[in-house]
């Protein structure tokens, strides 16, 4: 409101100050038309139609006719005889002339004054109505504020008044609107308390239900176990007799055939459940197959998937105590060699080979005589897959004689041509089993505030870093799937 009223004050003073101004331009305008008496006063008047004219005519001359004859004889003759006459003219019009130019002066001086009179009235009479127009404009501005400041006043009471009805109506609002909000949260309330207790009864249930089939497979987990130890204790029993009815050379060491390499791979490779998750990544290869042969089946962990999955698979190893603990746990296993069994079965009888951790066990001879054979057991469009440790890695490389039965490492490359040159086609190189994050090396959070440099410097740094996590700390283990 304040600013409102400041508005109108400066709109009241422009148009004062506008209404001074056109009085002035006027009074002015009226003094310029005086000045001195006389011809220079005369020629001074502002310029009107009586005024110029009076201006231009105010003096009267009598030697401006001019004269002439169109006969070419008598003329000269007629002009002398004008003459004459004419001097004697002007002999008698030149006083009469000269006083009316006098009168003539007199009388443009009157206009003169009286114009100046005129002027002189105006400007008085502009000067009362300038005091008159100051008064007034006093009057007006006092009234216009007086007005407005009542006009403020009744305002703000209307406002007050709007305001104050408005805070009750809306406390009202608010108390009605807290009741209906109340009123729902208690609803909401109960039916939420209700949605609970009905969601811990169904997850008591599932949790129940959870925890029953964990102690299950814990249990079956500890019973497999047993089973296993308890297999092993028989199988070292047995050892121990044989043993004890073998005399040996003195000073003579035992040979690599000694080695039980079921606890070998107990101790070094991992549990059965780990060595199923990772294989499990080849099902999808084998879905639908009736005749499937995994070469070197160790504990059979993959042919426990097979049947678990409702595909037939047939085993082949040459350690004893593998076959012996896989036809414990009802596997279809055969002690034999790999290209022995190959070269028995008849070609094109195999919709599925799987060779895990063999390949770099194998002399290279006997490596692309098994991959020749392999694909002309399998039928055509049916998968290859073999796994083997990956040299590209140095902790896998590191890792790679803690099993002395290991001969050499094959490159991934190298499988893969192998590979080819068997027949297979649509050949894949899989890399798994990577090293935890825990190992690797740690790279540079490259956070805000470094300069360009800085930031060139670090992000070369961590490249190098995944380089060097890549060589050292890379995936353990590859595989080459190839298809018929």
């Amino acid at each position: 409101m304040g600013n409102n009223l400041e508005t109108e004050e400066i709109n009241v003073e422009e148009i004062m100050k506008k209404i001074k101004e056109n009085v002035y331009k006027k009074m002015a305008l009226a003094q310029n038309t005086l000045e001195p008496r006389g011809a220079a006063c005369i020629d001074s008047v502002p310029e009107n139609a009586d005024l110029a004219y009076i201006r231009n005519n105010w003096y009267i001359h009598n030697n401006d006719y001019k004269i002439s004859s169109h006969r070419k004889f008598v003329g000269p003759v007629l002009i002398k005889g004008r003459e004459l006459v004419l001097g004697e003219i002007k002999r008698y019009m030149d006083p009469i002339i000269s006083r009316q130019n006098d009168f003539n002066s007199h009388v443009a001086n009157a206009i003169v004054d009286l114009n100046k009179e005129r002027i002189n009235l105006a400007r008085q009479t502009m000067d009362n109505i300038a005091v008159i127009i100051d008064s007034r404009t006093d009057e007006i501005k006092n009234e216009i504020k007086s007005q407005i400041k009542a006009d403020i006043q009744a305002i703000n009471e209307q406002t007050l008044a709007s305001i104050k009805a408005l805070n009750e109506q809306t406390t009202a609002n608010i108390s009605a609107a807290n009741e209906k909000m109340m009123t729902s949260i208690e609803a909401l309330k109960f039916e939420t308390e209700s949605l609970i207790e009905d969601r811990i009864g169904k997850l008591k249930v599932e949790v129940s239900n959870d925890a029953n089939i964990k102690v299950k497979e814990v249990l079956s987990d500890i019973n497999k176990d047993i089973e296993n130890k308890a297999w092993l204790a028989g199988l070292l029993e047995r050892r121990i007799n044989d043993r004890l009815e073998v005399s040996s050379t003195a000073g003579k060491g035992e040979s690599i055939k000694d080695i039980n390499y079921f606890v070998f791979e107990e101790r070094f490779r991992g549990s059965s459940n780990d060595i199923k998750q990772k294989q499990a990544i080849f099902l999808p290869y084998y879905k639908g197959c009736k005749n499937v042969l995994d070469i070197g089946c160790g504990r059979g962990e993959f042919l426990e998937m097979m049947r678990e999955n409702g595909i037939v698979a047939r085993g082949i190893d040459i350690d004893d105590d593998m076959i012996d603990y896989c036809q414990s746990k009802g596997l279809d296993v055969e002690k034999i060699d790999a290209i022995a069994y190959l070269e028995r079965i008849e070609d094109k009888s195999l919709d599925g080979i799987f060779i895990d951790q063999v390949i770099e066990h194998l002399e290279p001879e006997y490596l692309i005589r098994m991959l020749k054979l392999c694909f002309d057991k399998l039928k055509f469009g049916y998968y290859l897959c073999a796994e083997t440790v990956n040299p590209l890695s140095l902790t896998s490389f590191a890792n790679f004689y803690i099993d002395m039965t290991h001969k050499r490492p094959v490159h991934p490359e190298t499988l893969r041509f192998l590979f080819s040159m068997a027949g297979f086609r649509e050949l894949e190189v899989k890399f798994t089993a990577p090293v935890e994050d825990r190992f690797r090396l740690k790279k540079i959070d490259i956070g805000s505030g470094l300069n360009e440099n800085e930031q060139k410097a670090f992000t070369i740094y961590n490249q190098n870093i995944d380089r060097l996590n890549d060589m050292l700390f890379g995936y353990q283990d590859y595989s080459v799937i190839g298809k018929k």
